[in-house]
């Protein structure tokens, strides 16, 4: 009886430890930052923040999955970038791209599903993050008017003070 005791919850205690690995869903990309189907992205500086589920960082594999990214225009061209690791994030990595995008232009990230952890999981499939950059001449525009309406009122109010203080001045004399 006692055998049979110890057999069953042996039998369950394996069954139980075995559901973590059954459930386990591997490497999963969470979000992006900018995310999918941005369209208000500055040209300059461009980076992508990629938040996975699990750490990315492993010294081991960040050579091999330098490979599995690439940044493209929307005609297919091919951008240099860099794969950047924070060890106080493991769970974020950045891709940086080495060059200034173009204006109101669309670019992908490709991730690719060979993306891998120190345990050997992969991202499993292919990845594609659609992002565009913000139109820069209607930022400039916008900015220009808003500089020229702030220049008219600078003028508008400097002349309205000027007109007070030399009224005020006036009636002080004639006080006198």
């Amino acid at each position: 009886m006692k055998r049979a005791g110890i057999i069953l919850s042996l039998s369950i205690l394996m069954i139980l430890t075995s559901f973590s690995f059954c459930f386990a869903s591997g490497l999963e990309l969470l979000k992006s930052y900018p995310e999918d189907g941005s369209d208000n992205s500055r040209p300059e500086n461009f980076a992508v923040k990629l938040f996975f589920n699990e750490d990315v960082s492993a010294k081991e594999v960040q050579k091999q999955n330098e490979a599995a990214f690439r940044f493209t225009t929307d005609k297919g061209k091919e951008l240099p970038i860099r794969v950047l690791y924070n060890d106080k994030k493991p769970k974020e990595m950045l891709v940086l791209v080495d060059q200034t995008l173009e204006s109101n232009t669309s670019y992908q990230l490709h991730i690719s599903s060979d993306l891998q952890l120190v345990n050997g999981d992969t991202l499993g499939e292919d990845k594609t993050i659609n992002l565009k950059t913000r139109n820069l001449n209607t930022d400039n525009t916008v900015n220009m008017a808003l500089m020229g309406v702030m220049m008219v009122g600078m003028i508008f109010f400097t002349s309205i003070s000027t007109k007070r203080q030399l009224k005020k001045q006036e009636e002080e004399e004639a006080a006198k």
